[in-house]
Order: C-alpha cells, then structure tokens, then sequence
C-alpha cells in the first residue's frame, strides 16, 4: 500500500513539473497582432527609444529587423518589444510609411525613422484604413476622416510654407513670452489631431516645416549670417519667404 502510494506520488509530481515546464515554453500573447496599422505605429512611437541605435536622434529599419531577429526570453520587457517589432516587420506598409512619411517627391526608403514619423505615419495610416472611420475607434480620438482641415501645405512651395508661418507668426509664440521659435515649432508638429480646426490647421503647418528642415533652417538663420539661435522673429519669415522664392 505504501508503494502504490509513493508511486502515485511520484506521478503527480512529475505531472506538476511537467505542466511547469509546458506553461513556461508556452510564448506570450502577442498584443500586437489586433491592432490597426495606424496603432501599430503609435505603439512604435510609444517605444521609439528602443528601436534609435546608440548616438543617433533616429531609429533605424534595421534596429527594428535586429530586435524582431530575438527570440523570445520570458523576460516581460524585452519580449514585448520584440513582438511588437515583429508585427512592424511582417506589415511592410506600415514600415514603408515609417520611413518615408517625411520624404518628398516619393523618396525611396533611406532606413531612417524621425522622431515624429511614427505619429505622422498613424495619422496618414489611419485615414487609409478601409471602411472610415477605422474599424477600432476610441472615444478620445477625433475621427480622421472628417474632423480635421484638409493638408493645404503639403503642396505649397518652400516660399509659400514660410510665408504661411509669418502670416500666422502668433500661434506659434510662445505661452511665457509670444517668441516664436525651433523647439515651439517641434511641439506644435508633435500635437494629435483634435478636430478644432484652427489649431489641426497649425499642427499640419508645423509638421510641413519639419518635413522641410531646410525651411526650419533658414527661418531660424535667416537673420544672423547662418548661425541658429533657435529663436524665430517675425522679420524672419518674410526674409526666408524672399530667399527661397529665389532659389
């Protein structure tokens, strides 16, 4: 009796050890795989740091491809960001338009991710998304396809871009004092889209700029021999609007 007790010990022992075992191979949920492309791309945003190789202001395609080349360690953290970088990999559209959303004239793929192209790539992704609104909306997030301004400066030549910036020189002063400058300039671009349409229509104008970090130059040095301070006069988008007209 006392043998077939052992024996019967020993089995759920080794049943226990082996539903251990099991549940520790099992690979985590992947939470990535029911998101949208345009939520894939906050996410990315969201973990920017982790995909920007070391010395650089950028990520890189690569950083992403060497980070969803892991395996999966059952370490929470680093496991999370590999599925995530994974599921960025497996939808080349969405890496596509990662690398690319701040390229003029269809520039090919250069492998570098800016710091706001996440954010520029959820909001052109989301108003790709077939069947508007996107299938997931959230409350909080104004739908794309009708509550923002339609991107007027996309098309505008570099001159125009500057001339619209001293046309609306006020809404990028400046809260503490009404200067206008780079770092202001970079916040506004960085916005959500609200749907108030007067402050969207600024955001898209700041993003334009950015995308043409010539313009941003030479509003900024316009008026000091080349040399950028950072600060943005009003004078100087006159002067830049000029300049570039004649280039």
């Amino acid at each position: 009796m006392a043998e077939i007790h052992r024996h019967f010990t020993s089995n759920a022992h080794s049943a226990q050890l082996n539903s251990q075992v099991l549940h520790a191979q099992r690979p985590p949920a992947d939470p990535y795989k029911r998101l949208s492309d345009s939520d894939l791309a906050l996410a990315l945003d969201k973990n920017f740091d982790a995909f920007r190789p070391s010395g650089t202001s950028y990520a890189t395609s690569g950083k992403i491809r060497e980070v969803a080349q892991r395996q999966l360690t059952g370490n929470p953290q680093q496991d999370n960001l590999t599925m995530l970088a994974r599921q960025v990999v497996e939808r080349d559209h969405v890496m596509n338009e990662l690398d690319t959303v701040d390229h003029r004239n269809n520039a090919p793929r250069d492998g570098r991710i800016g710091r706001w192209n996440p954010k520029l790539a959820a909001e052109k992704l989301s108003k790709s998304t077939p069947g508007c609104p996107p299938p997931h909306p959230q409350p909080c997030r104004p739908d794309p396809c009708h509550a923002s301004p339609i991107n007027i400066y996309d098309r505008m030549s570099d001159s125009s871009v500057a001339l619209a910036f001293g046309n609306n020189y006020k809404a990028f002063g400046k809260p503490e004092n009404g200067v206008a400058d780079v770092e202001q300039i970079y916040n506004i671009a960085g916005r959500q889209l609200s749907g108030n349409w007067a402050e969207d229509n600024m955001t898209l104008l700041a993003r334009e700029i950015v995308k043409r970090p010539h313009v941003s130059h030479a509003l900024d040095s316009i008026d000091d021999n080349g040399r950028q301070d950072g600060i943005i006069g009003y004078r100087n988008a006159q002067l830049t609007s000029a300049h570039l007209a004649r280039r």
